[in-house]
């Protein structure tokens, strides 16, 4: 017997007041009550929207899921689930009170009307908060196909006890390896499953959530929107990763501009959770003799041209940096403009999707880096420069935090013609119109005026010089 532990968001919208006046009202009335009473209106009811992640293996084969919901005074309701491209299985349940008893059954099918996996999960607490986590336990009628990881199937011994695989015991106690390379499955350290099917733990919403795995790939570019080729890059992705979450950083980045999308790339990608794969193209160089790099990072996967837009986390490089050496990985024929399309979104996305680094190339041992990303430092100065303006006009430098923080407050910053000798901690901490020193959200030192632009008041760009000197 094959097992699959998924975990269902159920989420209630508009909750309401069910009219018993109108006969159409999809909630029904509780045993009991007249139905053609007209009092006793104010009974909350919600609309049920039901969302299942699937992993790459169910993507792959299913093709229709049932869905059934049965409870307290209502009739069955069945729907049939919408599953998009990208994975996710949705769809509206019907109108319902929040309460107990609830209990819903998931049939999936192929594209023959076979029939793959199916469950049912009893006595479910619907909430009146916006959401519901459901841990759900599908019984697998057919293997899953084998993406060249683990796809979430788990075997059941005779004698019931746990395995090293993520099975349950006799007693319902899941252990805490299930979860899978694709996502497929989950569960919690401490969830137990009572005999009648009601899952429990003491995990929050939010650590629940975060144990469900997706292939995530962002993408930053200088492409702008208004040409064909951030979504050529899309389709490219999704033709080797259908089941990938495509996020977009920025295509706004300036043209031909490294540095810009070097600052953006890095100050973005931090907030992503492990195992995202970053996909960067800015590339003067494209066609030319420029390598193609991967590499991993804090945890993460990176994706793009040998030209310095990697240079804030390439000394955080987990491993060796690759060549993308692997013609058979990408696009049969390749432009010699549009390395974006046909070399670095197949790459990515067969990274996304399992293939090992060292597969793709060989190691090299001197990336790229911008001159621009370290200040110059001495034991009674720091001499860096302005990286980036953001739109609001504030000057951000090169010189972090941790740079200044042996100085403390001894210490006068030198931009332009101009100078301070403080450094505050919010904008609002000096007057309208006037001008202050702080570190940003990118921990980086900036030049700032308060409620104005400072990259206008004092006629600065980027690469313009800021001096920190040490005060005796």
């Amino acid at each position: 017997m094959l097992h699959l532990f998924i975990l269902i968001v159920l989420i209630l919208t508009g909750c309401g007041s069910l009219d018993r006046s109108n006969p159409f009202d999809s909630a029904q009335i509780p045993v009991g009550k007249d139905p053609q009473s007209q009092t006793d209106t104010a009974v909350e009811t919600a609309e049920l929207n039901l969302y299942l992640p699937l992993g790459k293996a169910l993507a792959t084969i299913i093709y229709r899921i049932e869905a059934v919901i049965t409870g307290p005074n209502i009739p069955p309701i069945s729907k049939t689930l919408d599953i998009s491209p990208l994975g996710p299985a949705t769809g509206t349940i019907g109108t319902l009170q929040p309460g107990d008893g609830y209990n819903l059954t998931l049939s999936g099918y192929d594209l023959n009307d076979e029939l793959i996996f199916e469950g049912q999960q009893k006595n479910i607490t619907i909430s009146k908060d916006d959401t519901t986590l459901v841990e759900f336990e599908l019984t697998l009628l057919k293997p899953l196909p084998d993406l060249g990881g683990d796809t979430g199937e788990t075997t059941e011994p005779d004698d019931g006890t746990a395995t090293d695989d993520g099975t349950t015991t006799d007693d319902g106690t899941a252990t805490d390896d299930a979860t899978t390379d694709d996502g497929t499955t989950t569960t919690t350290d401490d969830a137990t499953t009572t005999d009648d099917g009601t899952a429990t733990d003491d995990h929050n919403r939010g650590n629940r959530l975060n144990r469900i795995h997706m292939s995530i790939v962002t993408l930053t570019t200088d492409f702008g929107h208004s040409d064909y080729y951030v979504g050529a890059m899309k389709g490219a992705i999704l033709r080797v990763a259908p089941t990938a979450q495509l996020i977009d950083i920025s295509h706004q980045i300036p043209p031909q501009d490294i540095l810009a999308a070097a600052f953006t790339l890095r100050h973005a990608a931090c907030e992503f959770p492990p195992g995202t794969t970053h996909l960067a193209v800015v590339d003067p160089g494209v066609g030319t003799q420029r390598r193609p790099l991967a590499f991993k990072a804090d945890d993460q996967t990176w994706v793009g041209p040998d030209n310095g837009l990697f240079s804030f986390i390439l000394d955080r490089a987990e491993g060796p940096i690759h060549e993308i050496d692997r013609e058979d990985l990408c696009a049969p024929q390749q432009s010699s403009t549009f390395h974006g399309r046909d070399i670095f979104a197949p790459i990515a996305a067969h990274l996304c999707d399992g293939l090992d680094l060292s597969e793709i190339g060989p190691a090299i041992p001197n990336p790229i880096r911008l001159n621009e990303i370290a200040p110059r430092k001495s034991p009674d100065q720091i001499e860096g420069q302005i990286i980036h303006v953001d739109r609001f006009g504030n000057l951000v430098s090169n010189i972090t935090a941790s740079d200044i923080e042996p100085w403390e407050s001894a210490l006068r910053i030198r931009f332009g013609t101009h100078s301070l000798s403080k450094i505050k901690k919010a904008y609002a901490d000096v007057a309208t119109e006037e001008p202050l020193a702080l570190i940003g959200s990118a921990n980086f030192l900036e030049i700032s005026v308060n409620g104005g632009s400072a990259a206008q008041r004092f006629g600065l760009d980027r690469r313009a010089p800021i001096i920190i000197e040490k005060i005796p």
